[in-house]
């Protein structure tokens, strides 16, 4: 079992003026899938590895503006990190 952590990323209110309701943003590591996710009010829930997202975004598949931050910014940092300091 790996060790799992989150890092909170930031706060976000996407329809500021119409509802007022912050969606928090984490960035986990070591995650990972132990079953199948419920589902309540989503349209649908899977488990999709990073590096695909990036081209369902570009097909519309993945919309929510949440969602496509928290996939850029963990791809930044991904790349960041790969990147040796000056």
């Amino acid at each position: 079992m790996s060790s799992f952590r989150t890092k909170f990323v930031m706060s976000s209110q996407p329809v500021i003026g119409n509802a007022d309701y912050p969606q928090d943003l984490y960035l986990a590591h070591g995650a990972e899938l132990v079953g199948e996710p419920e589902v309540d009010e989503t349209a649908e829930v899977r488990w999709v590895p990073i590096d695909e997202m990036p081209q369902m975004i570009a097909r519309g598949e993945i919309l929510g503006a949440i969602t496509i931050i928290g996939v850029q910014h963990a791809l930044l940092r991904r790349a960041a990190a790969r990147v040796p300091p000056p």
